[in-house]
């Protein structure tokens, strides 16, 4: 019982326990062989593509996104930042395909989400039973999941 109480312990747990439901909260697109395309995700996917292409290029702040109007490109990046979609793209630019990226990604999104509400809800609460609660309660919140996986969110 001593050993649940060092804080290494139970951040070596929470970190577990996190990981553990990031892939449970992720098993509809790990055991299908394709995405549920929602509204949202064509677009997201161009972006990761894009960006993909111009990391490969050497080009680490690109302007024009020219995986948009066949090659032409458009400025997408002027209203949507890359910092969100740049770990996808780092994994398709290494070679990765894009569904299996969005599979990894999607599991790397709902690990942040789980700590950002986490530390969020410590700050609130100043109790661990409380925010991982809280945290679990955001993951599989009706709006996250539809956002999400139904109208293809990836971005945002």
């Amino acid at each position: 019982m001593r050993l649940l109480k060092s804080k290494k312990v139970q951040s070596i747990l929470i970190f577990l326990l996190f990981t553990l439901f990031a892939i449970y909260s992720n098993l509809p697109i790990l055991q299908r062989s394709l995405y549920t395309v929602g509204t949202d995700l064509p677009f997201h996917i161009n972006r990761i593509v894009g960006l993909a292409e111009q990391l490969t290029l050497g080009n680490f702040s690109p302007n024009i996104n020219t995986a948009f109007l066949d090659g032409f490109g458009y400025p997408v990046d002027l209203f949507y930042g890359n910092i969100t979609i740049l770990p996808a793209s780092i994994l398709v630019a290494l070679g990765l395909n894009v569904i299996t990226t969005l599979r990894i990604f999607s599991i790397f999104v709902s690990f942040l989400t789980l700590y950002t509400m986490y530390f969020a809800s410590k700050r609130i609460t100043k109790n661990n039973v409380a925010s991982i609660i809280s945290a679990l309660l955001y993951l599989f919140s009706n709006y996250r999941l539809r956002d999400y996986f139904y109208r293809g969110g990836v971005g945002s």
